[in-house]
This record gives structure tokens, sequence and C-alpha cells, in this order.
């Protein structure tokens, strides 16, 4: 019951995952929220679909909006969040996948899930393309006010990631930074440095230093980790580049002068199979799915405007969570690193 479409985006979503050849026929599908809305949406994809055995509707009455507080939030018990949330703390499910409100659903599954002992925030994580193949970004914007313990924890997460979902065999680290030289960058950054310095340094993390944001869509590095409020802003940015490029073509076939009008369309029409191959390259919808990494669970958080095919793949994103067991891996690795950063941390009280 999230998104800008439910329920029909997540049903057909589901359906489609259904017929997903990269998801086997031994994984089952819970639709939770509002019954007789989640049967119709179900119909109206065919009604073969309404008892099929791989499908279960799970009544959940109430709704949580996408403006709602946190607060207002957790009082909805009956929510099909709440509920899906908490079935997989009952072991009725292994993943929950949700398009709706972000802030709720990443604090009702920390509520929930619980964190993985060594981590002291989450890490809402998105996979964009690159020239050299696909490139972790943590964190998305799950959170904001970051201090540099947790870059250091995500980039060790972010690398398992890297290395067990999309498999990269020795992930690269990068750092987002204003400048590539060491010493660069405001108090968070030049104390994640030295955090990640001494991850590297111990074997536990591939640390490729400072990158720039232009080093991102080359490839330069198969994770970044930037503070939140950065990662979100770079990469509406991103989102935005290939819709707005057509856009302005368009523009001047329809306002420009007559000879920009004839070179616009000259550009477009020679443009086109490029454009059109850019374009799938970077679809949002191929890399929908930001799972919060660090919680003792998947949750997985789908684009409030995601398609049924980009809410497929959310679902498949959270398949591949629980089929490469990245929640223990993520318990098995990070243990050791605590004792690292409290002594970085205290070289860094001694310094001031």
């Amino acid at each position: 019951m999230g998104g800008d479409h439910y329920p029909a985006v997540p049903v057909h979503g589901a359906v489609l995952a259904l017929q997903n050849q990269d998801i086997p026929d031994h994984v089952f599908f819970e639709l939770i929220g509002r019954e007789q809305c989640i049967r119709e949406a179900l119909a109206s994809q065919g009604r073969k679909w309404l008892n099929h055995p791989r499908l279960l509707v799970v009544n959940a009455t109430q709704v949580i909006e996408t403006d709602e507080s946190l607060n207002s939030a957790r009082s909805k018990r009956n929510s099909s969040m709440h509920v899906g949330i908490t079935r997989q703390t009952q072991g009725l499910s292994q993943a929950f996948v949700s398009a709706g409100n972000t802030g709720v659903l990443m604090a009702l599954s920390t509520i929930k899930l619980k964190l993985v002992p060594g981590i002291t925030r989450p890490a809402m994580t998105a996979i964009i393309p690159t020239e050299n193949g696909d490139c972790v970004q943590m964190d998305l914007g799950g959170s904001v006010d970051n201090i540099a313990e947790q870059l250091a924890q995500w980039a060790v997460m972010g690398s398992l990631y890297s290395k067990f979902v999309i498999g990269v065999d020795n992930p690269r680290i990068g750092l987002m930074n204003v400048g590539k030289e060491d010493g660069k960058g405001d108090k968070l950054r030049i104390e994640a440095f030295r955090f990640l310095m001494a991850l590297d340094e111990a074997g536990i993390i591939n640390f490729a230093r400072n990158i720039e944001g232009d080093d991102i869509l080359i490839g330069k590095t198969d994770v970044v980790v930037f503070d939140g409020f950065t990662a979100n802003v770079q990469l509406k940015m991103i989102e935005s580049i290939i819709p707005r490029l057509e856009n302005s073509l368009r523009k001047t076939l329809r306002e420009g002068s007559r000879v920009q009008k004839l070179i616009a369309a000259l550009a477009l029409m020679l443009l086109k199979p490029t454009l059109k191959t850019i374009k799938a390259q970077f679809d949002y919808q191929r890399y929908n799915g930001a799972p919060f990494l660090g919680l003792w669970g998947v949750s997985v958080k789908a684009h409030g405007k995601s398609t049924p095919l980009a809410f497929m793949y959310a679902i498949r994103r959270a398949y591949l969570m629980v089929e490469q067991d990245v929640t223990s891996k993520i318990r098995d690795n990070i243990g050791g690193i605590a004792d690292i950063l409290a002594k970085v941390r205290a070289q860094i009280e001694r310094e001031r």
C-alpha cells in the first residue's frame, strides 16, 4: 500500500516477479494490504493470479501515507509496513519490499529488525551504472546527519554487497570529497579518510582514497561512500541527465528558429540509437530497490514512482539479498572493525 499508484503497481510487480527467470519457483510472495483492493488489482492482471499457489494475500487495513509523521505511523499497527516487517521478525518471511514513506520504512525496519552488532545506523544503498560496471553508492539519503565512523561502517558493508551481490572480487572503495588529495574536505571527510585508511591497512577493505563527482560515472571505484545529504543530491542529478537532454532537443524542435529546428531534428535522428542505448543503460527501473544494509533482516525501499517493471527489480534485489545471505556476511565481517575504529577515534581525540 505504498508508492504513487498502490496497490496496482506492487501487485503488477509481483506478477512480473513470478514470471522472472532469475527468481526461482521456490520463492513465494505475500501481498500485504487491504485485501479487497489487492484482489481487485490481481483480477485486473488476469483471474488466474487470484488463486496462484505462490501468491498469498495478507490483510492489513491501515495505510501509512507518503507525508505521514513517524509518530503517527507508529500507531498504525495494522498497516502494511507494520504487518510486513513484523512477519519477518516472526520468521514468516525473509524480506520486505515497499515503495512507501522512506523515513517511516527505515525507522520501523530499524526498530523491528534491529541493527547488526557493530552498526550504528543502517545505510540506504543504491546501485548506479558506470562505464566499468555497476557501482554501489551509500548512503542514499536514509540519514543526512552522519559521523565518520558510520561512513567507515558503510564502506565495509558496501564492499561486501559489491562482492556478493554484484560479483566484484576485490571492490575498490572511494570516499566522495571535494578533491583527490589526502587531507581534503571538511571535518567529516578528513576523519572518515583516516578511518578508511586504517581499515585498508588492516586488509578489511580496498580503499582507493578520495574521489570527486566526475569519477563516479567513469567507474573509478566499485563503491562510493557519501554522507546521505550529498549522495541524495547527486543521485537525483544523475537520474535527470538523459530526460533533460531529450527535453532540450524537443524544446528546440518546438520553439527554435527554422535553422535550429533543422539542426535539432537532424541531431535527434542521428543520436536516437545512441540515446536509446544510453537511456537503457541508465534506466532507473533496472536499478530500483535500495536495501537498508546493517539491519538484522532484509528491508528494501522501492522508488515511490516505480513502474511495475521497476517494482519487479526491487523484488529481485530483495531476493538476491536473501539468496546471498548478505545479512550474515555483514555480521561475520563487521565485528572486527570496532577496535580499529575505536583506536583511530582515540588518536583523533588526543590530537585535539
